[in-house]
């Protein structure tokens, strides 16, 4: 990196920008994760904010990864998609694309030009959260330009989650007695039933504390590597008495044992399905990570842990949940049903973006009722295909493919260890969004870009170990 390019990240104005996007990271689990609508729009505020703050000195480069370049590309055609069912378009042309859409409108009263949204002006606000997490995706990756500022808003990330754990666990001991966020009716979970956190639904918390518990233990291994390449074998005693390793270990037993109190069976399988698929391919990737796992020492530990784990679920209020209800599904068969309805209506040009709420009641079953749970899908990706139809999912899951392959695509061990924690968060995330409603809370999706930023950074040539020192220099620029 030349000096120049060095002086401009050190730029007084890149710290501001990296100050406000840690404070919103911190601040919005504690406003419902972001739930209501005046909450969303400010999040959306702040997001563009501050990408305003992190390109003020910035000199476009035109090597930029092939990944990024292809989900630049996704990106723009999705936006110019999505932008078109805002725009009222001539009728004859929307009774071709979406027949279904125009024989809505034309129940509703015909005019001459349509939106291909059946409610536009939902869709409008729809597009301006796409564009805010695309304005986010950037933000990040212009601003976290070293493994330092990687690991320091990583690390601000999980104290804050630990914070709110340790909120929820003193409301959960006292019954409420010092509830600060209270939930959204209809959620009225009482604390003595299941802890909640600072979001109004269980489930969307208890994905909130397994994405930052992943990203937890990807820095305990990355400081832990870090130490014993420093020191060598004199660390390995001593390597979790060190401050930063010391409250990593003990933010990771508070949120672990809020996780197991949320009462939140999806999140906990999402987190074991999502560890043991990392772990594997670790295994069977790294070399070197095969020889530690069989290491005596190593398989006693583990056993150790694993029966402490054991031990302490047994008493915690989801193993309560899993003997009681087992995996009883709450009605999300009909849920999916009624989704997979709505597809089949609408077809290649879905509803609109974020009017699914407001069109399921005409396809689901009387069963269901109108609760706030039966107003979503309960599986993002259906939602997702029936309000943005066939080519707009087809051109988001072409974006995401992208992001996610920048997260893999060097495999070198130059790259800081923290990337396990956050494939483990990127992929507990994509696991729960096919059972449960995650869009909903909008800090969750933006916690979502905010790792596939990261992983794509952290996979970059470009990014710094020290103020002037590449990591992995001249690999996959």
């Amino acid at each position: 990196m030349n000096s120049d390019n060095a002086k401009q990240f050190r730029h007084p104005v890149h710290r501001i920008a990296f100050i406000t996007l840690a404070a919103s990271l911190c601040l919005f689990p504690w406003l419902h994760g972001a739930e209501l609508l005046w909450e969303q729009l400010f999040f959306c505020g702040v997001i563009f904010a501050t990408l305003l703050l992190s390109v003020v000195t910035w000199q476009p480069q035109l090597n930029t990864t092939l990944p990024l370049k292809i989900a630049s590309t996704c990106l723009f055609i999705w936006l110019v998609l999505m932008s078109l069912y805002l725009i009222p378009l001539p009728a004859h042309w929307v009774e071709h694309i979406a027949p279904a859409t125009f024989q809505w409108h034309a129940i509703n009263g015909g005019r001459t030009y349509l939106p291909l949204s059946l409610y536009p002006q939902i869709s409008l606000i729809e597009v301006i959260k796409y564009a805010s997490l695309a304005a986010l995706f950037v933000s990040v990756y212009r601003v976290c330009d070293s493994l330092q500022k990687v690991r320091a808003l990583l690390f601000i990330l999980v104290l804050s989650a630990t914070v709110t754990a340790l909120y929820s666990l003193l409301n959960f001991a006292s019954g409420g007695a010092f509830e600060l966020s209270k939930a959204i009716p209809p959620w009225n979970l009482g604390w003595d039933e299941g802890v909640r956190g600072t979001f109004s639904y269980k489930n969307q918390y208890a994905l909130y504390l397994v994405m930052s518990l992943s990203i937890a233990v990807g820095l305990l291994v990355d400081f832990g590597r870090r130490a014993h390449q420093h020191h060598g074998k004199r660390s390995n005693a001593f390597i979790f008495i060190k401050p930063k390793n010391l409250s990593l270990l003990i933010c990771i037993a508070i949120l672990l044992f809020t996780l197991l109190n949320t009462s939140s069976r999806g999140a906990l399988v999402s987190m074991v399905l999502a560890t043991s698929c990392i772990v594997g391919v670790a295994f069977l990737i790294n070399k070197r990570f095969r020889r530690l796992v069989f290491k005596p020492k190593i398989i006693g530990m583990g056993a150790l842990a694993l029966c402490v784990a054991m031990a302490v679920f047994s008493q915690t209020s989801v193993f309560k949940r899993f003997t009681e209800s087992r995996f009883a599904d709450n009605g999300r068969i009909m849920l999916h049903q009624t989704a997979l309805e709505v597809i089949s209506e609408f077809g290649p040009a879905g509803t609109g973006p974020g009017t699914y709420p407001f069109v399921q009641h005409h396809f689901k079953d009387p069963r269901l009722g109108n609760s706030a749970m039966s107003k979503r899908a309960h599986n993002d990706y259906l939602e997702t295909i029936a309000t943005q139809g066939y080519i707009g999912a087809f051109f988001l899951l072409c974006i995401l493919l992208s992001l996610a392959y920048g997260t893999v695509r060097r495999r070198d061990d130059k790259i800081s260890l923290v990337r396990y924690g956050v494939h483990t968060g990127l992929l507990a995330y994509l696991v729960q969004s096919s059972f449960d409603v995650n869009i909903s809370a909008f800090y969750l999706p933006a916690f979502f870009v905010v790792l596939l930023a990261i992983g794509n950074r952290l996979t970059s040539a470009r990014i710094t170990g020290s103020s002037n020192q590449k990591v992995g220099s001249g690999v996959g620029r």
